[in-house]
């Protein structure tokens, strides 16, 4: 008995302590979800790019002054003939196009029979 009263007390202690750190954050937190969220976007960009090396790259691209290389033309596009539609199949099984009606011999067992 007097277990089960620690475990409730500390139950209650948990979630009592959980809600008030939620609501200590909520109300310390200088910026809106939306800012946070665009905030922490634009860091994670930065890092990235410092990390594999592209912002050095992006300067020296803008400081070089050269004219991008001319893409070259691509091919003319091929029309290209579907293949022929595969029946349709179940577990590897070719199913019917057109079903059939099934016919049962005998009556339908109750619920009780089952």
């Amino acid at each position: 008995m007097a277990a089960e009263r620690h475990t409730t007390a500390f139950v209650v202690g948990f979630v009592v302590g959980g809600l008030a750190g939620a609501a200590v954050t909520l109300w310390k937190t200088p910026w809106s979800g939306t800012q946070l969220r665009a905030m922490l976007a634009e860091r994670a960009e930065e890092f990235l790019f410092r990390l594999t090396g592209m912002d050095e790259a992006q300067s020296a691209d803008r400081t070089d002054g050269l004219a991008e290389a001319p893409v070259p033309p691509s091919p003319p596009l091929v029309p290209v003939e579907a293949p022929p539609a595969l029946p349709a199949t179940f577990r590897g099984e070719v199913l019917i196009e057109q079903p059939t009606d099934i016919l049962l011999d005998g009556p339908r067992p109750s619920l009780t029979e089952r």
